[in-house]
């Protein structure tokens, strides 16, 4: 595995990240990361687009939560023809969930994208698949801890006979919080 790029958010109004001129010269593409949102929501969606394309992006996925020894899962879909793809979910501003007293509510979301199929000359259309996991900790000494599986296998429909060059994520709500870091590999 090759590190390619890393990007590192240094103020609170980067609203994406892009990685571009990507080289078709790997069998697939990882990105990992560290990351939170300036969002005041508690748990935020992460979006992910290729090569700039704002349509045909098709998907499903889902994410589990553990509060208080209770487990729930979650199915999602943003259906076809969406003009991003769900990756996964992150918290949003620990400051938002109320008085920290000596917690520290939310620390960092953990992520790793997969990227496989990403070339022209691949059988088939890119397919991306995103783990994240967050916890969240009350002041009351409970927490709930979140983790997110999203697919999008053959995700971007009909874009099989070109190379994908740039990765594209964005947070749902708010902007990525200072701090936030990615790290593109070619594998």
């Amino acid at each position: 595995m090759e590190a390619l790029a890393q990007i590192v958010v240094t103020d609170t109004s980067t609203s994406s990240i892009s990685f571009t001129g990507i080289p078709a010269t790997y069998g697939s593409l990882y990105i990992n990361g560290q990351v939170s949102s300036t969002s005041t929501n508690s748990i935020v969606d992460i979006y992910g687009r290729m090569n700039s394309v704002t349509s045909g992006y098709d998907q499903g996925g889902r994410w589990n939560y553990a509060t208080n020894g209770s487990y729930n899962t979650n199915s999602m879909s943003n259906g076809s023809g969406a003009s991003s793809i769900i990756l996964g979910k992150m918290n949003g501003t620990p400051e938002s969930y109320g008085s920290q007293l000596n917690n520290y509510k939310v620390v960092t979301t953990f992520l790793e994208l997969n990227v496989t199929q990403y070339k022209a000359s691949d059988n088939g259309a890119p397919a991306m698949w995103m783990e994240s996991s967050f916890l969240i900790d009350s002041d009351s000494g409970s927490g709930s801890y979140y983790s997110s599986n999203f697919w999008g296998v053959g995700c971007l429909q009909g874009s099989n006979n070109t190379d994908m060059t740039s990765v594209q994520l964005i947070p749902e709500a708010g902007n990525w919080s200072e701090g936030s870091f990615f790290t593109l590999y070619g594998r």
